[in-house]
């Protein structure tokens, strides 16, 4: 199970609606989320210059700057209980966690690229805001 958390003005549109809505990540109240990893993609990319030709590094910086193309998400949670989500998300806990059976989505469990090929640019993967965790999990280029 995922966990949506929303005001209850939110849990009514959905409800109404039948429909989850995608927003631009620039724009969201917690931006920095597709922000933290930026550092850590153009810190390789430098130490891996050598191993590339000059037209395949900007490729691979454009590919990887977040900062100049915004992805739309929807934000989950894998806790149906959690203090932070409900006070950050969840009009400060007068709000509801909605669970959802990631299954039933059929969307792939992997990174999502910026891109215009539909079947890569959508997909789901965990936030991982601990930096020594993301320097663990070495990137692939």
């Amino acid at each position: 199970m995922i966990y949506h958390y929303c005001s209850l003005e939110n849990f009514h549109k959905i409800i109404m609606s039948k429909e989850l809505f995608l927003f631009n990540a620039k724009i969201m109240n917690d931006s920095l989320e597709t922000n933290w990893i930026n550092h850590l993609i153009a810190e390789e990319l430098s130490k891996r210059k050598d191993d590339f030709n000059n037209d395949d590094v900007k490729s691979l910086e454009t590919s990887f700057n977040l900062n100049r193309i915004y992805p739309y998400i929807s934000c989950f949670s894998s806790e149906g209980d959690s203090l932070g989500q409900w006070r950050a998300y969840a009009d400060d806990g007068k709000g509801v966690a909605i669970g959802f059976n990631e299954e039933v989505f059929g969307i792939p469990r992997k990174i999502p690229l910026n891109t215009i090929v539909v079947k890569d640019s959508i997909g789901y993967h965990d936030c991982i805001y601990d930096e020594n965790v993301q320097r663990k999990n070495k990137f692939r280029i």
